[in-house]
């Protein structure tokens, strides 16, 4: 007795592709990342880098002899603290409007690279540390770029945080005042 297992047909070439998943361009792939979950990574890698750099510059603060060496690190501590203060606007409800109008620069592509560039390329002018640290934000200044620049849904889901987050305008009516000159204080009593 023989029993024979049946084997398949060997079947088209068009058959054997709709049975294979797709291949996906690396393109389609950056383009289907979900941008608030990528969005939030480069937050905490920013803030936890700009929270070394702080401290590297603190160190480096109290560590130089030189008056160079002081304005250097005190370039650094505004830099870095900027950074900070930056990525936790969404802590500070009193501070984001400040923040969004005066650090307009920090939600274009451009802004945003430009300063971790510049900060990149000040700390190794220190030494190796400040080499290893300036490498890093050089490419977290890139990373952020080409997420900001390129990604398709960035400007949108921005768009979308903001406007969940706009702080409420208050209207307040104030009285009509006198003229008092040109200081408007109060007419002193003799």
């Amino acid at each position: 007795m023989s029993t024979e297992v049946p084997t398949p047909a060997p079947t088209k070439g068009t058959e054997a592709a709709a049975l294979l998943p797709a291949k996906v361009s690396a393109t389609e792939k950056f383009k289907r990342l979900e941008i608030r979950r990528v969005n939030g990574y480069l937050r905490i890698v920013n803030l936890i880098l700009g929270a070394l750099m702080l401290w590297y510059s603190g160190n480096l603060l109290y560590n130089t002899t030189t008056y160079k060496g002081v304005l250097d690190a005190l370039f650094l501590i505004a830099q870095s603290a900027l950074l900070v203060l930056f990525e936790l606007r969404d802590n500070f409800p009193n501070v984001a409007q400040g923040m969004h109008d005066y650090l307009g620069f920090m939600f274009t592509a451009y802004g945003r690279a430009t300063l971790f560039l510049v900060m990149g390329t000040w700390a190794p002018t220190q030494d190796t540390t400040g080499i290893v640290i300036g490498v890093v934000f050089c490419i977290l200044g890139l990373i952020n770029f080409i997420f900001i620049l390129a990604h398709p849904s960035y400007k949108q889901a921005m768009a979308d945080q903001s406007e969940v987050q706009a702080p409420v305008a208050v209207v307040v009516v104030e009285e009509a005042k006198t003229d008092y000159g040109a200081t408007d204080a109060p007419a002193k009593a003799v």
